[in-house]
């Protein structure tokens, strides 16, 4: 009998345990239950040569794991990995699945699932820094000599680019400037057409710009003109005015010769001819202009007037 009474408290202490056992399960399941969760998480690049560059990579991820509610409630998303794997690989297009892994749980999906990317070797190459031009200075002034420094500087990305690489340039803006000046500009690198290249990186990246600035004189032909005052005694009639040279070489700052439009003699007083005359006229040239000529011929061809002619009534 007493064998009996242990064998059924052996069995009641069992199905006691298995039944604590199953309690605890329901109790975890229903306070602490199995979840899915989205983590944002970096994207490794595993085995890249030294050499290489990867283009249009993705640099974070987004992976969805299952576990239960309480340690992902705490999870830190670092104990997620996911990684594309380079080794091998040559410069080109690739297509590579993520591998991602979570030690404490399982991973549902990964999104992407496949990166397009591509591969390209490092390069670099030295050129020469040249000063650009940007913007107006003040009136009637110009960029004149320019000393970059350093005289050189270095490129260096990938090869597709560092071969479209025609120069590197330092962009002097000189809007409103009025006298000398010293800038630290940022250097550009642009291919043949002037076009900015992106993804490169050029060594140093700042360059001083020494500039003076100047006046900004411009040439042209101007025409001559003879000024003329007064007028004609009666029975006179000015038939002609030529003036030799008609046009004239003038060199001045640009405002200047667009006021000036015109060089004029100086005044010339009709009440004094009464004849047909040829004369040197000295001409009125402003001050900050220099003229081919400062001396013109002008020739007055002066007629008599017709007597009125009589009627038959006359």
């Amino acid at each position: 009998m007493k064998k009996v009474r242990d064998s059924n408290n052996l069995i009641t202490r069992v199905a006691c345990v298995v039944l604590a056992f199953c309690l605890w399960l329901y109790v975890m399941g229903e306070q602490n239950p199995i979840v899915e969760r989205n983590y944002v998480v970096g994207l490794e690049q595993r085995n890249l040569a030294n050499n290489m560059l990867v283009f249009n990579a993705p640099e974070r991820v987004t992976v969805k794991v299952r576990g239960n509610r309480l340690m992902l409630s705490d999870l830190n998303p670092s104990n997620i990995r996911a990684s594309i794997n380079m080794d091998g690989l040559k410069a080109g297009q690739h297509t590579l699945g993520i591998v991602a892994t979570f030690p404490n749980g399982e991973v549902v999906d990964v999104s992407p699932r496949t990166v397009h990317l591509y591969l390209d070797t490092e390069k670099e190459k030295t050129l020469p820094v040249e000063a650009r031009v940007v913007g107006i200075p003040a009136q009637d002034l110009t960029l004149g000599r320019r000393e970059v420094t350093p005289r050189y500087a270095k490129v260096t990305g990938p090869s597709h680019r560092i071969d479209a690489v025609t120069k590197i340039v330092a962009p002097v803006d000189v809007t409103d400037r009025a006298q000398d000046f010293t800038a630290h500009v940022n250097l550009v690198a642009m291919d043949a057409s002037n076009v900015e290249m992106t993804e490169v990186t050029v060594e140093p990246a700042l360059a001083a710009v020494e500039a003076k600035v100047v006046k900004q004189m411009v040439s042209m032909d101007m025409p001559v003109q003879a000024n003329l005052t007064g007028t004609l005694k009666p029975g006179l009639h000015l038939s002609s005015v030529v003036v030799s040279p008609a046009t004239l070489k003038v060199t001045g700052p640009a405002s200047v010769l667009e006021r000036q439009g015109r060089m004029e003699t100086e005044p010339i007083d009709l009440g004094t001819v009464q004849q047909s005359v040829t004369q040197q006229m000295a001409l009125k040239v402003p001050d900050e202009v220099l003229a081919e000529h400062r001396v013109v011929e002008v020739r007055l061809t002066v007629e008599q007037e017709a007597p009125p002619a009589h009627t038959a009534q006359d």
